[in-house]
């Protein structure tokens, strides 16, 4: 399995768990589309870091809403930071 096929699989209960809508609700439906192949640049950092790389992808889609609290260039960190937030709301791998 791929991180395309885990997101696919896991992301929209993530979602509800963390805004209490759906992808389609949020208006978040093509996310992994338009950016699940961005979080790529950031997989060592992740996983030095103790995040699995499905894991960091599912919260890299987080910066692109309203929960991002830093300037945009700051994602990586952000998931660093934020990992032990919403881990508990991540599906296993």
């Amino acid at each position: 399995m791929n991180h395309y096929q885990w997101l696919d699989e896991n992301l929209n209960d993530f979602w509800v768990k963390v805004f209490d809508k759906s992808l389609d609700d949020a208006g978040c439906a093509g996310i992994i589309c338009a950016h699940g192949d961005k979080g790529r640049q950031y997989k060592r950092r992740w996983e030095n870091n103790g995040i699995h790389f499905f894991h960091g992808n599912a919260l890299y889609l987080l910066t692109y809403t309203h929960v991002m609290d830093k300037p945009k260039h700051e994602s990586c960190e952000w998931v660093i930071e934020n990992y032990p937030k919403y881990k508990d709301m991540l599906p296993p791998i």
